[in-house]
């Protein structure tokens, strides 16, 4: 090893030691600035502030013909990618209580623009919405997360497992990790779930990004969601919860480059947010209009009994954990206990 290799060496161990751990006292200064500034305007009269959606009703339906040991589903197939953005930004705007929303990637781009701005808009008008994102990939900027962290007391940002204490992850940070801390640096969360109202889910492949939308000119990635209704949503509450609660799953406030703006703003920094693109504008105005997305959808819809659901779980990155994959496990038992095969042709 030469003399240069030693010395970054050393520099990296000392940058990931310097990143690694927030203090009490500054930990605290920062949560009471976010907290201070939370808003607690409800911006909405007592009813009729969520818009009227025959997709949200689908879930109310299917747990009321629901019974003990015969549940009903109703499941729509998310194909296209602005099919399932628009499925995405029309249930947040449908929302009467709560929203759940679990993601790896979550970009500054349009299809997060408008994914971000409904989320924000419904905790204002008094739905709790949660917000977890793996911390490697997931709106990676202390000042926004700043904002986000000091922005309503009915909206929540948790990341999970940020590595070096940070929203963003530094180039010496990402050859650090790959260096020293692969391991851990490697413990990341790829489940895709957003759950309305503990009624209605969409989970698939799609992470918040333009590039699983349909939306990026260059390269888009071809995916699939299910919009799912019915009671296996209780299930996949519980693995969100299981996320959410788990140790390695940090409130925005406590990362050591969103408390540093904090603390600097005392408070969260004043938002300078550029004018919306056309095409989110027309993403939010469709999503509005309730009887056409579900005409556009549709067609796609399947009414089902049993659902199962599977998903990977947090302790499968605790160092004690022997079933690492369960998830992958289960999906194989499936498989190969099915009696039939369903071929579907995207239709052109």
């Amino acid at each position: 090893m030469t003399g240069w290799t030693r010395a970054l060496l050393l520099f990296l161990s000392l940058q990931l030691a310097a990143c690694a751990h927030l203090s009490a006292e500054r930990k605290q200064l920062a949560g009471g600035y976010a907290a201070q500034a939370r808003s607690t305007r409800i911006d909405c009269p007592a009813t009729g502030c969520e818009i009227a959606s025959p997709l949200r009703d689908l879930g109310d339906a299917a747990y009321a013909a629901s019974a003990d040991g015969a549940p009903r589903h109703s499941v729509i197939l998310l194909d296209r990618g602005q099919d399932s953005l628009l499925a995405r930004v029309h249930l947040i705007r449908s929302a009467r209580r709560s929203i759940d929303l679990q993601t790896f990637h979550f970009e500054r781009d349009d299809a997060g623009r408008v994914v971000l701005d409904a989320l924000m808009a419904a905790a204002r008008r008094g739905v709790h919405v949660r917000l977890l994102l793996d911390q490697l990939s997931g709106l990676a900027d202390p000042e926004l997360q700043a904002r986000l962290a000091g922005f309503h007391a009915n909206f929540e940002l948790r990341v999970y497992n940020p590595t070096f204490g940070e929203a963003r992850t530094r180039p010496l940070q990402w050859l650090g990790g790959i260096v020293f801390e692969f391991r851990d640096f490697n413990k990341r969360m790829h489940n895709k779930l957003m759950l309305v109202d503990d009624r209605v889910a969409i989970i698939g492949g799609r992470n918040i990004q333009d590039e699983y939308f349909d939306w990026n000119n260059q390269y888009d990635y071809r995916d699939r969601d299910l919009l799912v209704a019915g009671p296996v949503t209780a299930k996949m509450k519980e693995n969100f919860e299981a996320f959410w609660d788990d140790h390695r799953t940090i409130p925005a406030a406590e990362l050591r480059d969103v408390a540093a703006v904090l603390i600097r703003e005392r408070g969260p920094p004043a938002a300078h947010v550029p004018p919306a693109s056309k095409r989110v504008r027309a993403m939010a105005a469709a999503a509005e209009d309730g009887a056409a997305v579900y005409a556009r959808l549709s067609p796609y819809l399947f009414q089902v009994g049993q659902v199962d659901f599977f998903g990977d779980v947090p302790h499968k990155h605790d160092d004690a954990a022997q079933h690492r994959s369960e998830a992958s496990q289960a999906m194989l038992e499936t498989l190969a206990g099915s009696k039939r095969l369903l071929f579907w042709k995207r239709r052109t």
